[in-house]
């Protein structure tokens, strides 16, 4: 099991760090059926994007906006894409995000 985890982390192209940041997201699906932002938290982020723990997700490919509380201030505004999905623990449910070049603020 250590070998193929070794393994993984050696394909990534960022490396992650572990965090507990606070996040809402929309989707065009979402803004479509009630323009509603979905909470949910950040547990990881890397220079090419985060993971969403959420009980809602999109499919992969889905354009989303978010915004990320790093503290009590004002929040990150971010756009990406869905990467993945995973739907069980432990990594789950939730959806990796490829983040877009360039940050909003």
């Amino acid at each position: 099991m250590e070998d193929r985890e070794q393994a993984g982390a050696e394909k990534r192209e960022h490396f992650r760090r572990s965090v507990e940041y606070r996040v809402t997201f929309r989707s065009e699906m979402l803004e479509f059926e009630s323009r509603a932002e979905v909470m949910g938290e950040v547990l990881d982020i890397s220079a090419g994007g985060l993971f969403v723990r959420s009980e809602y997700f999109e499919p992969p490919g889905t354009p989303v906006s978010l915004l990320v509380w790093i503290d009590d201030d004002e929040p990150i505004s971010l756009r990406g894409s869905v990467a993945w999905v995973a739907e069980h623990p432990p990594k789950g449910p939730g959806m990796g995000i490829k983040l877009a070049q360039g940050w909003d603020s």
